[in-house]
């Protein structure tokens, strides 16, 4: 598979992903319980990923840093996503 239809797949699953959130966000939940419950289930699909592919998970410290550094901003774009997509703004038009 080529470049374009890797991202093409992606935006498209990111998009359903989005409305999911947006579902879930409308029902009352804070968006931090719904990254709070979603972060779990994320991890299980790569660990179930990493073992059904066998993929080497060695690492050195240096990356183990920048793979920290990118979770920390990772969690700070996912609460502020979710933030604003729980307005009262339907941004999903």
């Amino acid at each position: 598979m080529n470049w374009f239809l890797y991202a093409l797949l992606a935006t498209f699953f990111f998009s359903g992903m989005t409305l999911l959130f947006k579902k879930v966000l409308v029902t009352g939940i804070t968006p931090a319980t719904l990254m709070l419950f979603f972060a779990p289930f994320f991890m299980l699909f790569y660990i179930f990923h990493a073992f059904l592919t066998k993929t080497p998970t060695a690492i050195s410290k240096t990356v183990l840093l920048f793979i920290v550094a990118a979770a920390f901003l990772s969690y700070i774009a996912n609460l502020l996503f979710t933030k604003s997509g729980s307005s009262r703004i339907n941004l999903m038009l």
